[in-house]
C-alpha cells in the first residue's frame, strides 16, 4: 500500500512545517494529504459495496455514496489558516486515514503498516508537544 506510506510521510511534514509556525507550507502539504485521504475514502466505499461502486469524480456527491461516520468525520479533518486548529484538523484527518486504510487492507486481505503509522505518529505527536 504505497499510497498508506506516502499520506503518513506528507502528514508528517505538515507537522514538521506546524512546529516551525510556517502555516502555508503546511497548508500546502495537508492538500497533498487531503488527496489521499479522499482516494482511500473512495476505496472504502468501494470495498464496503463493490469495487466498481461509483464514487464519481474528485469528492463529487461524496455525501451520496460515502458512509455517514466518514462524512462526519470529515468535518474535522479541515482547518482554518490557524496552527491550533490546523494541529486538530492533522489528528483528526491521521485517525480518519487509519480507520480506512486499516479497513481497506482487511478488505484486501493485506497488511496495514502498523509500524509505520505508530513510528510517524509518534514523530507527530513529539513535534506537537
Amino acid at each position: 500500500m504505497c499510497l498508506v506510506s506516502e499520506y503518513w510521510f506528507e502528514a508528517y511534514h505538515v507537522a514538521k512545517y506546524l512546529k516551525r509556525g510556517d502555516l502555508w507550507l503546511a497548508k500546502s502539504r495537508d492538500w497533498e494529504t487531503k488527496a489521499y485521504l479522499l482516494t482511500m475514502i473512495e476505496w472504502h466505499a468501494q470495498a464496503r459495496h463493490q469495487w466498481n461502486y461509483d464514487t464519481l469524480y474528485a469528492g463529487k456527491h461524496m455525501r451520496a455514496w460515502a458512509d455517514e461516520k466518514v462524512w462526519q468525520a470529515l468535518h474535522g479533518a479541515f482547518a482554518h489558516f490557524d496552527r491550533d486548529d490546523s494541529w486538530s484538523s492533522l489528528l483528526a484527518s491521521n485517525d480518519l486515514f487509519r480507520e480506512l486504510a486499516t479497513e481497506v487492507a482487511e478488505s484486501l486481505r493485506c497488511a496495514y503498516p502498523t509500524d509505520i503509522d505508530r513510528n510517524i505518529t509518534g514523530f507527530i505527536l513529539k513535534l506537537r508537544g
